[in-house]
C-alpha cells in the first residue's frame, strides 16, 4: 500500500486533481467576498442575492452538468486514439450550451418579474431579487460554455486550463463587485443589481478565456473543433444520455435548498 501511494499512479492523480482544487479554492473565496460586500449593503440585499442565486442555478448548475457526459466520452474517445471523435464532442456539446443557455437565459430574464415574487413578501428583498434575477439569468449561456470546454479539456486530463480560466474569473468578478455594488472609479452604485452584473460580465471574460486557450492550447489542429463542425444528434444523444442523471440529480438538490430557503425566508 506504501508503495502504490508512493508511486506514478498517485501522482499522475495529483496532478490531475490539484488544479481543480484551486479552480474550485478560487470560487469558494469569491463567494465569501461577495457576501462580505453584499453585506455590507444590508440584510435585504444578502437575502435577495442568496435566494436569487439558488434559483438561477436549479436551471444553470442543471444544464451544465452536461460536462459529465463530455468528459466521460472525450476521455474513452482519447483513450481509443480517436482524436477528431474527441473534437466533435466538443462542437456538439457547445451546440447544447449555445442553444439551451440562450434560451434559458432570455426565458429567466423575462420572467423575473413573475418568479421572484412568488419567493417573499418583503417589498424591498422583491425588489433586489428582480434585478439580480434578471441578469445572473443572462451569465447561464456564458456558464454553459465554460462548462463545455472544461468537460473537453478534462477529458483530455487538461485540468489546468479551468483552473486558470476560474481564477481570472473569479478575480475579474471580486473587482466588477466592488466597482458596481459601491459605485467606485465613476461607476453608479447598483448594490444588488451590480453583483448580479458583475458576475454577467466575469462569466463572459471567462467564456472568451476559455475559447483563447482552446485556441492556442495545440489541441485545435490535432482535434480538429470548432473549424471542422458537423452537427450529429446522435453524438449528442449520447453526452445528453450520460449527462441526464447528473443533471436530475443537482436539479432535485438546488430545488430542495431553494425551497428550504424559501420556507425559513
Amino acid at each position: 500500500m506504501t508503495a502504490l501511494l508512493k508511486g506514478p499512479l498517485t501522482r499522475d492523480i495529483l496532478k490531475l486533481a490539484s488544479p481543480v482544487f484551486f479552480g474550485m479554492l478560487s470560487q469558494t473565496i469569491f463567494y465569501a467576498v461577495d457576501t462580505a460586500m453584499l453585506g455590507r449593503i444590508g440584510v435585504e440585499a444578502l437575502a435577495a442575492a442568496g435566494l436569487g442565486w439558488f434559483v438561477v442555478w436549479i436551471f444553470g448548475s442543471s444544464l451544465m452538468a452536461v460536462e459529465v457526459g463530455a468528459q466521460s466520452l472525450v476521455a474513452r474517445r482519447f483513450g481509443e486514439g480517436d482524436w477528431e471523435a474527441c473534437g466533435g464532442l466538443l462542437d456538439n456539446t457547445l451546440v447544447f450550451a449555445v442553444l439551451s443557455g440562450f434560451v434559458f437565459s432570455i426565458a429567466g430574464y423575462l420572467l423575473a418579474p413573475i418568479i421572484f415574487p412568488c419567493l417573499s413578501d418583503d417589498i424591498k428583498i422583491v425588489e433586489y431579487g428582480i434585478d439580480y434575477l434578471k441578469y445572473s439569468f443572462l451569465s447561464i449561456l456564458f456558464f454553459l460554455i465554460i462548462a463545455s470546454f472544461r468537460g473537453f479539456f478534462d477529458g483530455l486530463g487538461q485540468t489546468h486550463l479551468f483552473m486558470k480560466v476560474a481564477i481570472v474569473m473569479n478575480i475579474s468578478n471580486i473587482i466588477f463587485d466592488y466597482i458596481l455594488i459601491f459605485g467606485k472609479f465613476g461607476f453608479p452604485r447598483l448594490e444588488v443589481k451590480g453583483a448580479a452584473i458583475a458576475s454577467l460580465i466575469s462569466s463572459l471574460i471567462g467564456a472568451a478565456y476559455f475559447f483563447y486557450l482552446s485556441l492556442r492550447s495545440g489541441f485545435v489542429t490535432r482535434f480538429r473543433y470548432l473549424g471542422n463542425y458537423t452537427f450529429n444528434i446522435s453524438i449528442l444523444n449520447s453526452i445528453l444520455r450520460l449527462s441526464f442523471p447528473a443533471m436530475v440529480r443537482v436539479f432535485f438538490i438546488m430545488t430542495g435548498l431553494t425551497t428550504f430557503l424559501w420556507i425559513v425566508g
